[in-house]
């Protein structure tokens, strides 16, 4: 596969309101994370605003997921070709104000997208049962991203 055009397969994508935009395409997400070791796992979800958190102005707006328990119910939910529709790893984008969507997207392109590079990286050899997540929220009136790292791993056993 050439690296180059590698793009990660969008697995949902919701319609979303005039005023709202997503932040980044598949095509940049997919360049950014090509080099990840779980690159040909990956998946993408583009969400709709279905709680109106941007109103809040403090919102999710990239977050990466790696969930056993999704992958290990995969092969019960299968579409109508056979492909798993439950999957290991997962990158969510969810949509913005469009009036600040170049900005998050700087935020994005700078800072996100880097760590969850590294996030990915250091989740190489993870075989430990659980789910684990890290999201950026960008918050308005800061014009800031934050990380927020979220672990649900099962402990280790002997």
């Amino acid at each position: 596969m050439d690296d180059a055009k590698a793009i990660i397969p969008t697995r949902f994508k919701a319609k979303i309101s005039h005023a709202l935009s997503f932040p980044i395409g598949a095509e940049r997400v997919s360049n950014a994370l090509v080099n990840t070791p779980q690159f040909g796992e990956l998946v993408l979800h583009f969400n709709s605003d279905r709680w109106g958190n941007v109103r809040f102005r403090r919102y999710t707006c990239i977050a990466v997921e790696r969930s056993s328990r999704r992958a290990a119910m995969a092969d019960r939910f299968l579409d109508s070709a056979g492909i798993p529709l439950l999957d290991e790893w997962r990158v969510d984008v969810f949509p913005v104000p469009r009036t600040h969507r170049h900005v998050i997207q700087q935020h994005i392109l700078s800072r996100a997208l880097p760590d969850i590079s590294d996030w990915l990286r250091q989740r190489d050899e993870l075989e430990q049962p659980g789910e684990e997540s890290l999201k950026f929220i960008y918050d308005e009136e800061k014009d800031e991203l934050t990380s927020e790292h979220q672990s649900r791993l099962q402990p280790r056993r002997a």
